[in-house]
């Protein structure tokens, strides 16, 4: 039962980000079905970055260094150019 008071869990929505690592040359774009643009940020934040540590092998202790180098020279791991939202499934074309 809904109440004025009572919280609603927000409905996913499909997010299409674009980005990329600083220091890369193309953009990559991800899409995800979550509730909302700051989850839908994060998750591609960290699939960027995954996908950036697993591409140069990076141990642990690589992997922080390197965040923490980027994070000085750019004040952020991953740039974003685009979030595009839609109601209904976005698909890669």
């Amino acid at each position: 039962m809904n109440t004025p008071h009572s919280e609603q869990i927000p409905a996913n929505r499909y997010w299409a980000i674009t980005g990329r690592i600083p220091g890369d040359e193309e953009d990559s774009i991800l899409i995800f079905h979550l509730p909302d643009r700051r989850a839908a940020i994060a998750a591609f934040e960290e699939a960027m970055w995954d996908a950036e540590v697993q591409r140069h092998r990076m141990n642990e202790q690589q992997a922080e260094q390197a965040r923490a180098d980027l994070l000085s020279q750019h004040d952020q791991v991953v740039f974003i150019n685009s979030v595009c939202v839609s109601d209904t499934r976005i698909e890669e074309a």
